[in-house]
């Protein structure tokens, strides 16, 4: 019962396939679907609400109509940008979870400059936002880059950190 940490069997580590199923890699994403669709409509029922009206409204209703379109093209953007940007870090083994704060301060950044430049007129006030948005998403995230190089910080709990003061700001 008193094993020292010496004594303790190794824990087992998970290692991936030398030969993935070709049939897993097809059948995993229905798979996921339907697990999904089974557990919202456990849940639907069990807040008493129809699960086929519930469906209706989230995949069906909102592309009914081209307002419903642009609605959806206006929220996925900011997330299909935040994916793009976080591929680039998983695929470096670098584990950032704080892009919403970094999005939101490159929006509080883009945001000062349509604030500051407010009754001017010219071409250049949108690529002036985008660039000032960029910058300041990017030093939002060079911050934990620079506490993991110096400091030796997680960088997944620094940047969840972070999100926390990007929304509080």
């Amino acid at each position: 019962a008193d094993l020292t940490r010496k004594q303790r069997p190794p824990m087992p580590l998970l290692t991936p396939r030398a030969n993935p199923s070709k049939l897993m890699q097809w059948a995993a994403p229905p798979i996921a679907i339907l697990a999904t669709l089974l557990t919202a409509t456990v849940l639907f029922y069990a807040l008493n609400k129809p699960p086929l009206e519930a469906f209706y409204v989230f995949f069906i209703e909102p592309l009914e109509t081209s307002n419903g379109w642009s609605e959806l093209a206006l929220k996925a953007s900011p997330l299909i940008l935040i994916a793009q940007g976080l591929a680039l870090g998983f695929r470096a083994r670098i584990y950032n979870i704080g892009a919403e704060g970094q999005l939101l301060m490159g929006a509080i950044c883009a945001s000062g400059v349509a604030i500051y430049t407010d009754g001017m007129d010219g071409y250049w006030i949108l690529p002036l936002m985008v660039l000032a948005g960029a910058i300041g998403g990017g030093l939002w995230g060079a911050l934990p880059a620079w506490l993991k190089t110096r400091f030796n910080a997680e960088e997944t709990l620094t940047t969840l950190m972070l999100t926390y003061v990007a929304v509080q700001l």
